[in-house]
């Protein structure tokens, strides 16, 4: 079935990434785990989460502490996709560039905390509410964001589906 699925850009940095550093399970997929083998430093306080890089290769982020470890997790992915990812001090860019930045650490925490590697790997159930139920369960996310990417990845394979017929029938002709 995923014989059809591309990946984007970031998601194959994402995939990169892991390999690199040997994630490969959905266990593996925790703050304190990768912020150890990325050679992150987590913080948990009183003070909104956000992401410093203190020197390349080197990063720090805080997190929220009151709130759920779930939504902690949503918030470490989002903050890593900036120190991985993102330069500079986003209080001094134009509105623009601040924004760009931001979607694409959104669709960071698709790909990080639901690698496409890990997911091609289960075996989905048919229906769409249990196959978005089974994907929060094995992955611990929120409904909503294992909904997002369910639907992410049928439309993808969809595309590619279609590109392959539509290929098929230009070579043929």
């Amino acid at each position: 079935m995923f014989r059809f699925y591309e990946t984007t850009l970031l998601e194959q940095f994402v995939e990169d990434l892991y390999k690199k550093h040997g994630v490969l399970t959905p266990q593996q997929l925790n703050t304190e785990e990768l912020s150890r083998r990325l050679n992150v430093w987590v913080y948990y306080s009183e003070l909104g989460s956000e992401a410093v890089e203190i020197k390349s290769g080197l990063g720090s982020i805080n997190i929220y502490k009151n709130q759920s470890r779930v939504r902690q997790w949503i918030d470490f992915l989002h903050e890593l996709c900036h120190i991985l990812r993102h330069s500079g001090d986003q209080r001094i860019m134009p509105e623009q560039y601040t924004k760009a930045q931001e979607s694409e650490a959104d669709n960071f925490v698709l790909y990080a905390a639901m690698p496409i590697s890990m997911i091609s790997q289960l075996r989905l159930p048919v229906r769409k509410n249990d196959a978005i139920h089974f994907l929060a369960s094995i992955f611990n996310v929120p409904l909503y964001l294992a909904k997002r990417r369910l639907e992410q990845i049928q439309h993808r394979l969809c595309q590619g589906m279609l590109l392959t017929e539509t290929v098929a029938q230009v070579e043929d002709k």
